[in-house]
């Protein structure tokens, strides 16, 4: 393959007008955007999809400790858990209807 030959093939590998031509770091950072937003409605729906079946969620209870009770420390992982686990079956045993 001669150097036209060579030259001929890289140009002809350039992006032209169109989708293409736009900078590579201003697409990605627009499907970062994207999927940042799909990522976050994908957490807001598993939050509450244990809101309903009653699972309990400490990064919601770390959200609501420090923005209502900052004063405080908050309780570990394990405290919540454990906490939380007391707090639905202290109605006396384990009735499930």
């Amino acid at each position: 393959m001669s150097t036209d030959e060579i030259s001929a093939t890289v140009a002809d590998a350039r992006p032209r007008a169109g989708p293409l031509a736009r900078p590579l770091s201003r697409e990605m950072s627009r499907q970062g955007r994207a999927g940042g937003a799909a990522l976050d409605r994908a957490s807001r729906f598993v939050a509450l999809v244990r809101q309903l079946f009653g699972m309990p969620d400490y990064e919601r209870y770390r959200l609501h400790h420090s923005r209502c009770h900052a004063d405080t420390p908050p309780m570990t992982e394990k405290e919540f858990f454990r906490t939380e686990l007391e707090r639905k079956y202290a109605g006396g045993g384990g009735r499930c209807c």
